[in-house]
């Protein structure tokens, strides 16, 4: 997407990945511009949708990899400029079951819980591989 591919990963690469790729500090602010400009594009966009997600009331893979983007902004510290009207898209869907149980598994990864105790935890839901009612 434009949004990842452009302004995200642009800046990890130059910025945080710079002893790899060649540092350039001066790609912040550009970066940043550009998550900027995508992002009232995707609110507009969400706002045009007659519905909650971006494709209007039905929850899609778009939806799945802008809240990646908007998730991997945070670490930047970038969500601070958000559209009002992204901040409760972004809610609505960090609450779903799916997204809840996925950020438990990576939590476990990065922070020493075993796979197996995440399902275990208050607050995320156990999904069965059958179980797609729940996604």
């Amino acid at each position: 997407s434009e949004i990842d591919a452009q302004a995200l990963w642009t800046y990890r690469k130059y910025f945080h990945l710079g002893r790899f790729f060649g540092n350039v500090p001066e790609i912040e602010k550009p970066a940043k511009e550009h998550f900027e400009r995508m992002n009232k594009l995707m609110s507009q966009h969400l706002k045009d949708s007659d519905g909650d997600y971006l494709m209007g009331t039905q929850f899609t893979a778009a939806d799945i990899l802008y809240v990646h983007c908007l998730g991997w902004a945070r670490t930047y510290g970038w969500e601070r400029g958000l559209d009002e009207n992204l901040i409760p898209y972004l809610g609505r869907c960090e609450c779903r079951p799916a997204y809840l149980k996925a950020d438990a598994i990576r939590k476990a990864a990065t922070q020493g819980t075993s796979k197996q105790d995440v399902g275990k935890q208050k607050g995320v839901p156990s999904l069965a591989p059958s179980d797609t009612s729940k996604l």
